[in-house]
């Protein structure tokens, strides 16, 4: 249970991660590769994330609102039991996706 708000995260690899039962509002992450990781129950608002890298992800139950994605390389994911609202994507890869029970 963890609610981060107003974060500005850069330059970061994350692998193999699990976060579960989160809130994130207000956040920018900017030059970031992310792999391996697992993300459920998350609701993800008003963030802004720039010239990442997304590997082998497993997203299931998020909802994401107002979120900006430009230079963006998704690969491997499986995206599960989505709301995707007021979204801005720009300079997209996606690559190898399973989407199911999507809302957007």
């Amino acid at each position: 249970d963890m609610v981060l708000t107003g974060m500005v995260l850069t330059d970061m690899v994350l692998t193999g991660m699990v976060l579960t039962d989160m809130v994130l509002t207000g956040m920018v992450l900017t030059d970031m590769v992310l792999t391996g990781m697992v993300l459920t129950d998350m609701v993800l608002t008003g963030m802004v994330l720039t010239d990442m890298v997304l590997n082998d992800m497993v997203l299931t139950d998020m909802v994401l609102n107002d979120m900006v994605l430009t230079d963006m390389v998704l690969t491997d994911m499986v995206l599960n039991d989505m709301v995707l609202t007021d979204m801005v994507l720009t300079d997209m890869v996606l690559t190898d996706m399973i989407l199911t029970d999507m809302v957007y």
